[in-house]
């Protein structure tokens, strides 16, 4: 197997389509660069792959219901043969999404595929896990044109992000269709893109710029509003408004090391940070006037749900709009009646996984080019997080899942959770045909 110079250029690339600040970044680190060839090898079984990559394995379920209580390690060593048309990729890292646990649960309304015959003793198996970044290793020959990928998507070495919802990306490696991956147009040397950067960007990121985009435009200037500032999809919404000209007044549950937070989130780019209780205090509407100064705020994001996401609607310009993108509070959206007469109030939902598969691959490219513009430019960064090694056998692997899961649900840890598997120390060019 041998590669070419060059890089990867998006199809229908349109550099005037981007914001001054992508055409800028690219323009100054010359991007687009020249296409790159591939020779490739027309078949791999699993005899050479198992050598560097190890066995497959992944984190599933059985039945639908509480994460802790139905997750387990699985280790499946039967043949793979790389198809025409296939990719193979290994997972780099894995993000556990709150969507995740309701999928699981069986509350999500996307359900995954079964995986036949994963598991070799019980037999068909839910994987786990809709987010993450994983390298590709080796292109089905089908996949290819004169040597070059027919959609000048991949070659081997780049790093891609999984389009197709629910595939499972809590697994060591698997081999995908190429319509159901995005290639992360990251620089070859010195990138901003890191794993934990990436493996969070197709959920969080992409999120924040849809909020801000897809419903009703927000003028430069004008302020919006978020409870939940600091999730992920919180603080992606700070650096992305911040990106857009948008002014933020951000709202958390007040705790101990509050200060420290506070100060995190401006230092994303955070305009005002409060806390729930100054939210709801009746003295907050005097504060929020002297803050918007005769400036307008149309805009409220939420994504917990109850008594805040009331009052900030109550704090927003005739004609507004209260978007709810999550409920991880559990409680009721509560609108008073006379907000949707008076005010002329309007209530969106926002699923952005349905979003995301409706829209076409050139604008789907265009928000990963923009983002990726912003990251390299050191502009975006990814959200708080700790890394959770998976090694050992299945009974240890299942154990650091559930242990894992057992302080999420305990409410144990304010940061992304990242799955990294341990793979075998060997060489990617150890991998050929038999």
């Amino acid at each position: 197997m041998s590669v070419s110079g060059g890089h990867y250029v998006p199809r229908n690339f349109d550099p005037t389509l981007m914001s001054v600040s992508c055409r800028v970044f690219f323009q100054a680190h010359k991007w687009p660069p020249p296409t790159r060839n591939l020779l490739v090898q027309k078949r791999y079984h699993s005899s050479n792959l198992g050598k560097v990559l190890g066995p497959r394995r992944a984190i599933v379920y059985k039945e639908r219901g509480n994460p802790h209580d139905v997750l387990y390690a699985t280790t499946n060593t039967k043949p793979v043969e790389l198809e025409g048309g296939q990719i193979l990729v290994k997972f780099l890292m894995s993000a556990i999404n709150p969507a995740d646990l309701n999928v699981i649960e069986g509350v999500y309304p996307k359900k995954p595929e079964l995986t036949k015959d994963f598991d070799l003793v019980n037999g068909d198996v839910y994987m786990a896990g809709n987010e993450g970044v994983a390298q590709v290793i080796a292109v089905g020959e089908s996949a290819m044109s004169n040597g070059v990928s027919k959609n000048l998507r991949v070659s081997v070495g780049d790093w891609v992000l999984i389009d197709k919802p629910q595939m499972g990306t809590w697994t060591n490696w698997k081999v995908v269709q190429s319509t159901d991956i995005i290639r992360v147009p990251r620089r070859d040397s010195d990138s901003k893109i890191t794993e934990p950067m990436a493996a969070t960007m197709m959920v969080n990121p992409l999120t924040a710029i849809g909020l801000l985009s897809d419903i009703n435009r927000i003028q430069d200037s004008h302020f919006v509003l978020q409870n939940g500032a600091n999730s992920a999809v919180g603080q992606a919404l700070i650096q992305v408004a911040k990106r857009m000209n948008i002014k933020t007044i951000n709202f958390v549950r007040d705790r101990p090391d509050y200060p420290e937070l506070k100060n995190y989130l401006m230092g994303l780019g955070a305009d005002h940070v409060f806390t729930y209780d100054e939210l709801l205090h009746s003295s907050f509407k005097s504060k929020f006037k002297e803050i918007l100064s005769g400036n307008v705020c149309r805009h409220a994001f939420n994504g917990i749900g109850g008594d805040t996401a009331t009052a900030m609607a109550a704090l927003l310009n005739k004609k507004g709009h209260l978007v709810s993108y999550g409920g991880m509070s559990k409680q009721p959206l509560k609108i008073p009646v006379g907000l949707l007469i008076f005010s002329d109030l309007k209530c969106h939902g926002y699923w952005h996984s349905n979003i995301w598969e409706s829209l076409p691959m050139q604008d789907k490219s265009k928000r990963i080019d923009m983002l990726t513009a912003w990251i390299e430019g050191g502009y975006f960064r990814p959200p708080l997080h700790e890394v959770v090694t998976l090694e050992g056998a299945d009974e240890e692997v299942t154990n650091i899942v559930k242990n894992t899961l057992k302080r999420i649900q305990e409410g144990k840890i304010g940061k992304k959770i990242l799955l990294k598997w341990k793979f075998p120390e060997a060489s990617l060019e150890d991998v050929g045909p038999n």
